[in-house]
């Protein structure tokens, strides 16, 4: 039976919103909390991947702390890899919280029949690499990218075969565009920020 491990990437330095990201409130929970509770179900652990622990000790998760600060998520991919070792990984940004229940048991079901070593969502024409699937013999390849000095996802993805998975694929197994929009939407800025509450806020009055 696949061990699949929920790697929530928390590492990002926030530049543009300001603040942490991942502490960002969003109704009673954090963004990190939102995540942590949409993978739970369909994965059997979780780690959350950062630049240092101290700040995540409160969700009761283990903690990878990046093994090469500052080098971007593939740094982040690298750690939560070292730190558990599964099978199978689902990574999610800490940017992107309002991820569903559904679009997660999808990723994990794509996991289980998947020959390649990714599953990699491609949701209107933009490859979405930091809410996607990583089979565990990703690491060495992400080991090779960081010590070439190559930090780029792109030169990582050059480098294994993945699947390709669309928006239009999700919805013909029944779940909502909205869904899987609100899912996918990522915050950078402030305004994204506002925009993704008055999303939550709508979810919960439907």
């Amino acid at each position: 039976m696949l061990h699949i491990t929920g790697l929530i990437l928390a590492g990002g330095k926030s530049s543009r919103m300001g603040k942490n990201k991942a502490l960002l409130p969003i109704g009673d929970k954090t963004a990190v909390e939102r995540i942590v509770q949409a993978l739970s179900e369909w994965t059997d652990s979780q780690v959350i991947s950062a630049d240092e622990a101290e700040t995540y000790l409160f969700t009761g998760l283990p903690v990878a702390v990046d093994l090469h600060p500052g080098e971007g998520p593939l740094a982040g991919l690298e750690a939560g890899m070292e730190k558990e070792q599964a099978d199978w990984y689902l990574a999610a940004a800490c940017d992107m919280p309002l991820i569903r229940p559904e679009v997660v048991k999808y990723l994990t079901g794509k996991i289980k029949t998947s020959e390649y070593q990714a599953v990699l969502p491609v949701i209107n024409g933009r490859r979405q690499p930091l809410l996607a699937a990583y089979r565990a013999d990703c690491l060495p390849v992400l080991k090779n990218c960081l010590s070439d000095g190559e930090r780029s996802l792109k030169a990582f993805f050059d480098k294994i075969n993945f699947d390709i998975i669309t928006e239009s694929d999700m919805i013909e197994e029944g779940i909502k565009k909205e869904t899987v929009e609100a899912s996918f939407f990522n915050m950078n800025h402030p305004e994204e920020y506002d925009k993704l509450l008055f999303w939550f806020d709508r979810q919960k009055e439907s």
